[in-house]
Parts: structure tokens; sequence; C-alpha cells
């Protein structure tokens, strides 16, 4: 989804992988997003893997919960646009 995304938006758009911002240490994400400083973010990145969500509920919530979280408190806090991305 975020591939299709940054070619449908074209030269403007940054995609942002795991080694820059790991959804799974949501501790990681208030300073990587500080170092960006995007104009705004579209979160295409999730936990997808659900025949092992049960076996990894906590690397689940880190990643589905508490990284968006702490996405968007600091998009509010650096007055970023959010668009958080979900299936559900």
């Amino acid at each position: 989804l975020g591939s299709a995304l940054c070619e449908l938006l074209g030269p403007g758009a940054l995609p942002v992988d795991r080694s820059i911002l790991p959804l799974d240490e949501p501790a990681s994400i208030g300073p990587a997003l500080e170092m960006l400083r995007p104009d705004a973010i579209i979160n295409c990145g999730a936990y997808v893997a659900v025949d092992k969500a049960e076996q990894e509920s906590e690397l689940c919530f880190r990643t589905n919960a508490d990284s968006p979280a702490a996405m968007a408190a600091t998009c509010e806090r650096l007055d970023i646009p959010l668009v958080q991305i979900s299936t559900d």
C-alpha cells in the first residue's frame, strides 16, 4: 500500500520503512518524526500477520496501537497532519 501511494503521490512522497520508523518500538516514533519533520504523514504501516497475532499479541499491540498513538501525539505537538489507514 505504501509503495502504491508513493507512486501515486510522486516525487513529493518520502517512503519511510522500518529502518527509519520502527513501528514495533513506540518510543522511537517521536524522535524519528522530529528528525524527519514531514509536511504530512499517511501511515500505512501495521502488524498484519493475522495468524500469528495471538502468539505475538504484545508486538501486535505495540505496532498497531502504541506506535500510532505515539505518532498521533507527536503529529499534534508538531502540527503535522496525520492520516491513519486501517482495514478494520
